[in-house]
């Protein structure tokens, strides 16, 4: 099991680097147009708030079939 969960996040991240959060990171929204790889990307505002609303729907629905 630990091996399928380890196979599928390689594939998954690629080759990202990964690095511990530290506060002199900067924070960009993702429609941000000077957002460089010096800090993290964040989606949010409107397009985070339907994202997050659409997956709850979604996982209310799998939970019970019948709503």
């Amino acid at each position: 099991m630990q091996t399928l969960r380890d196979e599928i996040i390689k594939n998954i991240t690629g080759g990202v680097a990964h690095e511990e959060y530290l506060p002199k990171f900067k924070v960009y929204d993702i429609k941000q147009a000077g957002a460089s790889s010096d800090g993290i990307i964040l989606i949010g505002g409107f397009v985070g708030e339907l994202i997050i609303s659409f997956t709850c729907m979604l996982d209310y629905i799998l939970a019970s079939p019948q709503n």
